[in-house]
């Protein structure tokens, strides 16, 4: 079941027990990213870019605004645990809040966003204002965080809502290899239209007397070279 959240729209007073799973999640957000840009992040919380929440089991997604015309989409993948004993009293689990809320190394983020770094400002942001609406509603981490049966990883949780877990994008499936080039000249048809299938045929050689008539030069040292030449295509043949 998804609960979908429009940021401020619904106001209660802050509960014990949301406060401190607010805090406890706000402080693994701040062990995500360095200074300056969970300070970016927090900015953007404050000016209220972020502008829905759908909160399901292991995945949180979010619509946050930014410099574009269209919003970003930020989805918080976390690994499912099992709801704590008394899940319609928020009191019942305060002594397990530290197991419900994710610390930042079970945080994983995507967003569509240009920005690799992990967690880019928009993430950020989506966390934080995540955090402030547990302050007062502290079932959303329940809501967020719990599953009957056998926890799900959060990779496979990511997996699930359709995005790719951050600097590892989906595998792209390799093309076959091209089919090796046919020589035209090798093709039997070829062959035949040169005839190259075809026996050569056994020509005579000419005599060394044949030569004399035929030439009327002075055939003096001649005759040894033509008769080596005679000796070698015989010898070939």
């Amino acid at each position: 079941m998804s609960v979908v959240l429009i940021p401020g729209a619904f106001r209660r007073e802050a509960h014990p027990v949301g406060k401190l799973a607010a805090t406890l999640l706000s402080v693994a957000v701040a062990g995500m990213a360095d200074p300056n840009r969970f300070r970016r992040g927090k900015a953007y919380a404050g000016q209220r870019a972020v502008t829905r929440l759908t909160v399901q089991t292991g995945v949180c997604e979010a619509v946050v605004s930014g410099s574009r015309a269209e919003p970003y989409r930020v989805v918080v993948a976390v690994p499912t645990v099992t709801p704590p004993g008394d899940v319609t009293d928020p009191a019942g689990y305060r002594a397990e809040m530290t197991r419900l809320v994710p610390d930042a190394s079970e945080l994983m983020v995507s967003c569509t966003c240009p920005d690799w770094d992990d967690p880019c400002k928009h993430a950020i942001a989506a966390l934080l204002t995540l955090a402030e609406e547990l302050a007062g509603r502290p079932e959303l981490i329940v809501a967020w965080r719990c599953a009957e049966g056998a926890p799900r990883r959060g990779r496979a949780a990511l997996a699930t809502a359709g995005r790719s877990v951050p600097g590892r994008p989906a595998p792209v499936p390799r093309p076959a290899p091209p089919a090796p080039a046919v020589d035209p000249f090798a093709t039997d048809e070829w062959r035949a239209f040169e005839g190259l299938d075809s026996p050569i045929p056994s020509l005579p050689l000419p005599s060394l007397e044949s030569v004399r008539r035929v030439s009327a030069i002075d055939v003096t040292g001649v005759e040894e070279l033509v008769q080596s030449m005679l000796d070698t295509i015989t010898a070939w043949r």
